[in-house]
């Protein structure tokens, strides 16, 4: 694209722009470390704590044995797994599974009704032929 006046004109005053916030910011920052540095002195505000070796051992052991705990858990809670019939989809509560939406489900119990009734004839024509 062709370099407009105006466009030069707004990336100029952009630049002018920076520098003059880039000033106000420095300012700030200047102050508040300041304030933080007296805060230190003063014990009112830490940025920072100082842990030896031994507690930093510590505290990733603890980190590690919650998290096995937590996994511990999980993994129990996991460990059942449902069994569904291929034929019904049913579980052993009669329940669908949570992924088959309410159009599969009807189409199951629809060829299940169709099924009943094919072996209902079946039946009858064998009965009668004794």
């Amino acid at each position: 694209m062709a370099k407009s006046i105006r466009s030069k004109w707004k990336r100029k005053m952009r630049k002018v722009k920076r520098v003059r916030y880039a000033k106000r910011e420095l300012d700030t920052l200047k102050k508040v470390a300041e304030g933080a540095k007296i805060g230190a002195l003063n014990g009112d505000n830490e940025l920072y704590t100082i842990v030896t070796k031994d507690e930093l051992q510590k505290q990733k052991e603890e980190k590690e044995a919650k998290r096995k705990t937590e996994e511990a858990l999980n993994k129990m809670e996991t460990d059942q797994v449902r069994k569904f019939d291929k034929k019904t989809m049913k579980d052993e509560n009669g329940q669908y599974p949570v992924w088959m939406n309410q159009r599969a489900i009807n189409k199951v119990k629809n060829s299940m009704k169709k099924g009943r009734k094919k072996k209902g004839k079946q039946r009858g024509k064998w009965k009668q032929e004794w």
